[in-house]
C-alpha cells in the first residue's frame, strides 16, 4: 500500500512538473534525541527518532510555494530502569503537505502537513496493541545551499499525533489520546 502511494504521488507531481515547467522539490528531515533522568527513585530513559520524506512541486514561475506528499515515520521509547517497564510507540503517517518559503532566495521558510494515514504500534507491559489516528505537523526551518541544487539546514517542528483507535487480538476499542512534541531536526534538500 505505501509502495503504491509512493508510486503514484512520484508519478503525479513528475508528470505535472514537467508539463508545467515547474520545480520538483526532495526533502529528507531527521531528529534524534535521548534524555535520561536519574535520581535516586527511580531512572528513566527516553529516545526519540523521527525521519520525513517530502516529494513536492512548485507550479510556480519563482517556486515560492511547493505542495506534495508527506511520509513521517516516528519511533518514541520510554523505558523505567527500576521498574523494568518499557513503553514503545512506532508509527508511520502519510499525508500532504505545503512548504511556503518567505524571501527570494528560498532558504527560510514555514510548512504545515495533515497526516490523515498515523499508524502503528504501542508497546507497553508485554502488550503489543495496533494504534489509528491522525496527525499535524507545522514546521519552520532555514536552508543554505552547500552546491549545486542540494540545501542542507535546520527546522523546528511541532508535531501532535492523536490516537483515535486501538486494537488488540481483533478487538477495537475507540482511544482518544494525543501525543504532542517540539523537536529541531537537521534538513537535507535538492530541488530540481
Amino acid at each position: 500500500m505505501i509502495y503504491l502511494i509512493k508510486t503514484v504521488s512520484l508519478l503525479f507531481i513528475l508528470l505535472f512538473a514537467s508539463y508545467a515547467k515547474a520545480s520538483v522539490y526532495l526533502q529528507n528531515t531527521f531528529n534524534y534525541q535521548m534524555s535520561i533522568d536519574d535520581d535516586d527513585s527511580a531512572s528513566l530513559e527516553h529516545t526519540n527518532m523521527r525521519n520525513t520524506f517530502f516529494i513536492g512541486a512548485s507550479y510556480e514561475k519563482d517556486g515560492q510555494f511547493i505542495l506534495g506528499q508527506n511520509i513521517h515515520i516516528w519511533k518514541k521509547e520510554s523505558e523505567d530502569q527500576t521498574l523494568a517497564e518499557e513503553e514503545i510507540y512506532s508509527m508511520l503517517e502519510i499525508g500532504p503537505r505545503m512548504i511556503l518559503y518567505l524571501n527570494k532566495n528560498r532558504n527560510l521558510y514555514i510548512s504545515a502537513a495533515y497526516h490523515f494515514y498515523a499508524k502503528g504500534e504501542r508497546e507497553f507491559g508485554g502488550v503489543t496493541e495496533e494504534i489509528k489516528g491522525s496527525a499535524l505537523m507545522a514546521s519552520i526551518g532555514l536552508q543554505r545551499k552547500i552546491f549545486g541544487r542540494v540545501h542542507l539546514g535546520f527546522s523546528l517542528s511541532y508535531h501532535k499525533f492523536s490516537m483515535s483507535e486501538s486494537i488488540i487480538n481483533n478487538n477495537s476499542t475507540i482511544e482518544e489520546q494525543s501525543h504532542t512534541s517540539i523537536f529541531p531536526a537537521l534538513d537535507l534538500s535538492y530541488r530540481f
